[in-house]
This record gives structure tokens, C-alpha cells and sequence, in this order.
């Protein structure tokens, strides 16, 4: 009964059963009347109609009005800080009875736990499984063997086939190397002279690429920006359109987006 009730006053179903009725009554006040009263009906009629229509169609601009500004509002996920939430509770109190020693302790917990959730971001940008490559046990970036230089490694994955050949890919934090990168980039000459050196475009990226056909060593060093870089080698293949045919399954300006 309420339901019937709401649905008679829809403006619309008024709308048109005053369209209705006006049109019944201009064709029996036609039929019945002078030509001046007849415009006068018509007159009002139409002024009328247009109200009527102005009147739905301000009530239809509201709820498509209504409908843009609800899907602009984007909720924030924030789900992820789950992960995190009891750790850094942990910490607040023990920072506030300033017991340091276990703070370190869990400060640590909480960085492994970041470091864990990163790369799972950043193995989403690389291939999981490849023709005739597997990838190797992710391996803790404190052991790989750049962890001990001047680079801050970000990133590390590697992959092997069958035949023990190896692609090892690290993404680094490497400033002063790409201000040395990027003097070659502005005087291309002097790679000139560097035989196995090259400079070549990945996706759109300047790559500085080494090539040792005789070891069968293969390495090429993606710029991202002006901090970061991504160093690809590749050990035992035959040819380092092996290594470009492998790099076309990385999704690079998505890594670059993610880290600047």
C-alpha cells in the first residue's frame, strides 16, 4: 500500500497524467470554443507542458549530479596496515617507558615486514614463470653481493634454465653511477671507444649495454631516473636477443611509476 502510495507522487507520473488530461481538453475546448479562446488554451498549454518538463528534467540533472560526485569519492584502502598495526603498537610502548633495546628489536621486525610487502609490489612487475625459465628462491637482499658496495639495493630476482644459465636482475639506488651514465649519454663519443659498450634504448628508457660474446656475458643498465637503475645480467646464453626477448615481459614504466 506505501509503495503505492510513493509511487503517485512520482513527479513524472503526474507529469504525464496532466499531459494527458491537458490534451483531452484542448481538443474538446477547440471543438467548442472561439478561435482567440482556442490560442489562449494553447498558449497556456504549452507554457504548461514546458514547466512540467523543466521541472523533470532539473529532477534528473539532480540525480545524475548525485551519481557523478558518488563515484569520484574513492575510499582509501588502507588494509594493508593490518600488517603493521600490532608491531607498531608494540613500539609505541615501548618507546614510551623508553626501553630502547626492544624497540630496536621491533623496529627491525617492522622493516623486514616492509621489505617483504615491497617486494611483493615489485615482483608483480616482473614474470613469474617464463618459457624455459624458472625463477630462482628469492634470496635476502642482505646477502646479495651488491649489499656490501656504495648501491642500495631495492630489488633483487633472479632466473635460470635448464642449461644453468643465469638472468639476474637489481634495482638499485645508484646516483653517482647514472651522473657517469648520463655524461655518456650527453657525449655518445666516448662510447665509441669502449668496444663491448653501447648505448641503446629500452622502451624508451637509455640503457648502457655491455656485451663479452666470448664469456657469454650480457648486462644492460636501465636508467629509471635520476637516483635508480636497473642492471639485467645475463650469464651462458647465446645471444643477448635472449636477454631483450626476456626484458620485453618486464613492465618497466610501471617500475618507474612505482618508485618515483
Amino acid at each position: 500500500m506505501f509503495t503505492l502510495f510513493f509511487f503517485f507522487l512520482n513527479i513524472n507520473f503526474v507529469f504525464w497524467v496532466v499531459l494527458f488530461f491537458a490534451i483531452f481538453c484542448l481538443i474538446w475546448y477547440i471543438n467548442n470554443s472561439s478561435m482567440v479562446y482556442s490560442l489562449l488554451y494553447i498558449v497556456a498549454f504549452f507554457t504548461l507542458f514546458n514547466a512540467f518538463g523543466l521541472a523533470s528534467f532539473a529532477e534528473e540533472g539532480v540525480v545524475v549530479s548525485d551519481s557523478v560526485v558518488t563515484s569520484s569519492v574513492v575510499e582509501l584502502d588502507m588494509s594493508h596496515m593490518d600488517f603493521f598495526s600490532k608491531d607498531l603498537k608494540s613500539l609505541e610502548t615501548t618507546l614510551e617507558v623508553k626501553n630502547y633495546v626492544d624497540s630496536l628489536d621491533i623496529l627491525e621486525k617492522v622493516r623486514d615486514r616492509i621489505q617483504f610487502q615491497q617486494n611483493r609490489v615489485m615482483s608483480s612487475f616482473f614474470p613469474l614463470s617464463l618459457e624455459g625459465w624458472s625463477l630462482k628462491k628469492k634470496e635476502s637482499i642482505i646477502d646479495n653481493e651488491l649489499a656490501n658496495t656504495d648501491y642500495g639495493v631495492i630489488f633483487t630476482q633472479s632466473y635460470f634454465n635448464k642449461q644453468g644459465h643465469t638472468i639476474e636482475i637489481n634495482v638499485v639506488n645508484a646516483e653517482e653511477l647514472i651522473r657517469d651514465y648520463n655524461d655518456l649519454f650527453n657525449n655518445p663519443g666516448l662510447v665509441r671507444g669502449m668496444g663491448n659498450t653501447h648505448i641503446i634504448d629500452q622502451k624508451g628508457y637509455k640503457t648502457i649495454e655491455t656485451v663479452f660474446d666470448d664469456v657469454k656475458h650480457y648486462e644492460q643498465n636501465i636508467v629509471l631516473s635520476n637516483t635508480v637503475i636497473m642492471t639485467l645480467i645475463a650469464i651462458g646464453i647465446d645471444d643477448v636477443s635472449i636477454l631483450n626477448n626476456f626484458i620485453e615481459f618486464v613492465d618497466i614504466e610501471a617500475l618507474d611509476l612505482y618508485l618515483n
